[in-house]
């Protein structure tokens, strides 16, 4: 049973550096077992002229706690964010069995000066419940909203979501 349980707490970064993006994946048994995540992870690239970096989060089922707080902003562009698999579970990422996003997890893929927003999938094959906020809007001096999809192949339910994409 423990070979199946990821159990992420505290703080990961992997910050950009000029062109170069963060990337931090985190990545359990697609066939068994949850990735429980409680974490601060930071993929920002806050400096002038950066860019968001890249999450991914794979495994069978994920749960994101209430503290969870994931930043792929970035200064000329937002980042990638993918928890359960890739957008419309078209992968390459292996789709998850299950998502939940607990009410008060974040995930953040704004630019924040220039640029576009960046991209969020929160996606399963079976059951993906959306309850906290998802953030992907253009720079403050220009640039447009991002991508931000949640779903499921079978059963979605989003009450209470908060969804900001917008841009000057």
């Amino acid at each position: 049973m423990l070979d199946n349980v990821i159990n992420l707490n505290g703080v990961v970064q992997a910050k950009s550096v000029y062109q170069h993006n963060g990337e931090v994946i985190i990545s359990g048994d697609p066939s068994a077992g949850v990735v429980n995540v409680a974490a601060n992870i930071d993929v920002s690239g806050k400096k002038t002229h950066q860019t968001g970096g890249t999450v991914d989060i794979t495994g069978y089922n994920i749960l994101l706690n209430p503290s969870t707080l994931i930043d792929a902003s970035g200064d000329a562009g937002g980042g990638s964010i993918n928890v359960g698999g890739n957008l419309h579970g078209a992968g390459p990422l292996p789709n998850a069995n299950a998502v939940v996003m607990m009410p008060g997890a974040t995930l953040n893929a704004n630019a924040i000066t220039t640029g576009n927003g960046g991209q969020v999938v929160v996606w399963s094959n079976n059951y993906t419940n959306v309850l906290g906020s998802l953030f992907s809007m253009g720079g403050s001096q220009g640039g447009n909203g991002g991508l931000i999809e949640t779903s499921s192949h079978q059963i979605l339910l989003a009450d209470g979501v908060t969804i900001n994409t917008n841009a000057p």
